[in-house]
């Protein structure tokens, strides 16, 4: 998609579900947030806009327009509220950040770490942590229910320790909680 094509694409009003009274999409998204956004997805297509009460959320799902969003167009567009839950505990880091020439200076940093030397081993312990995953399903009873939520979120922080910190989750846990245990 060219920028010409994804510029009239932003500036045609956006699609979405009209919801509740007041409270708009956001019960549906209390209920399943995947679920909503995917129906959304489907019935009104690449971006989508929510009324999440008070809030107007849009979900962008199409790579070219949120490379435009992301890169192209960046300084237009303001950074998620959400930093400012984030920046409470992280302080003003790459994600939080509300300034643009601050996050470029940020994100200039952390570069090299994105090499592709280094994604190859990224991409080694992905998949390790993957096929751990796979396993542990293997192992799970057949005719039992798996939290899906529970499982992606597990395996996404074991994707984070292994690539960041080399160490598996269940690893950092027990490092974390060792000294817990010793005390009991």
């Amino acid at each position: 998609m060219n920028t010409t094509t994804t510029t009239s694409v932003i500036n045609k009003p956006v699609p979405g579900p009209q919801g509740k009274f007041l409270l708009g999409s956001l019960p549906d998204f209390m209920r399943d947030a995947l679920d909503a956004s995917y129906k959304g997805f489907l019935e009104y297509g690449d971006i989508v806009q929510y009324h999440l009460g008070p809030r107007i959320l849009y979900i962008v799902s199409h790579p070219d327009i949120t490379r435009t969003l992301l890169v192209e167009k960046a300084r237009a567009f303001p950074r998620n509220e959400a930093k400012d839950d984030v920046g409470i505990i992280t302080g003003q880091g790459i994600i939080s950040n509300d300034s643009y020439e601050s996050w470029l200076t940020q994100r200039r940093m952390m570069q090299p770490m994105f090499h592709k030397q280094r994604l190859a081993t990224m991409g080694t312990r992905m998949e390790a942590a993957s096929q751990h995953l796979l396993e542990r399903w293997d192992a799970h009873p057949t005719g039992h229910s798996l939290d899906i939520s529970k499982e992606m979120v597990r395996v996404t922080l074991d994707i984070i320790n292994q690539t960041m910190f080399s160490a598996p989750t269940y690893l950092i846990k027990w490092i974390k909680l060792g000294p817990l245990r010793q005390r009991q």
